[in-house]
């Protein structure tokens, strides 16, 4: 029973500390690179860049730590449907990772553009365009690989009956609005690849990124449901 607790203890923190430090660092950068000065302000505004990037880094260290610590309790109710998960969020994190490793080219462009006076020189803007377009595909990417495995993940925990019903219910519900917020992003009917919290967004993006809250303050101040845990201890 105590392992139990700290497994979902353990699990509630790495929920938390994803979601914030996505949604920090993810803005942080968003609101950098997507300035319409972006060639300038981005050397000028290096250091929030950097600082998005580390906590996107602890986002997909978090995001790794979850199937992880969660494996042991999932796979008593679907050893497939768990490893499934598992492997969805190791490559959102892999993603991530890319991404996060990928914003010092930025840096780096936004650095000569500026030693060089800022010139109205077109490699720049076509070399920055280039750069820019793999933010615009990478957030519904990584979108995609997390829903994906969220959707495995929320279907184990409602078979589980680790937490009330409810919340899985509702983590479906949200990976649903997200997914079509997404796909209305990307083909032009919104702005479904940023992650900055405008009131659109959120419509759509609010609901999981609730449930992740509390799902992960029910993982640590009530745990998994031991009834839950010893039917399936005697079954």
């Amino acid at each position: 029973m105590n392992q139990d607790r700290v497994v979902a203890r353990t699990a509630g923190i790495l929920f938390l500390v994803a979601l914030v430090t996505d949604l920090i660092g993810g803005g942080l950068v968003t609101r950098v690179i997507h300035a319409p000065d972006y060639l300038t302000s981005i050397y000028s505004n290096r250091l929030l860049l950097i600082s998005g990037m580390v906590l996107e880094l602890i986002a997909a260290a978090a995001v790794v730590g979850i199937p992880v610590v969660l494996f042991s309790a999932l796979k008593k109710h679907g050893e497939r449907a768990a490893l499934g998960y598992a492997g969805f969020r190791i490559v959102e994190a892999v993603t991530i990772v890319i991404y996060a490793f990928s914003l010092p080219a930025l840096l780096i462009l936004s650095q000569e553009y500026v030693k060089a006076g800022g010139p109205d020189a077109p490699y720049y803007r076509v070399l920055g365009s280039s750069l820019m377009a793999e933010s615009y595909w990478v957030y519904p990417m990584i979108t995609v690989f997390f829903s994906l495995g969220a959707i495995l993940f929320y279907s184990l925990l409602y078979k589980a009956k680790l937490v009330p019903r409810f919340i899985p219910v509702w983590g479906l519900i949200g990976i649903a609005l997200l997914l079509v917020g997404t796909m209305f992003g990307v083909f032009g009917y919104g702005d479904g690849y940023s992650v900055v919290p405008e009131p659109g967004i959120m419509l759509y993006a609010g609901p999981i990124a609730l449930n992740e809250v509390f799902l992960a303050v029910w993982l640590i101040a009530r745990g998994f449901n031991q009834s839950a845990i010893v039917a399936q201890d005697q079954g």
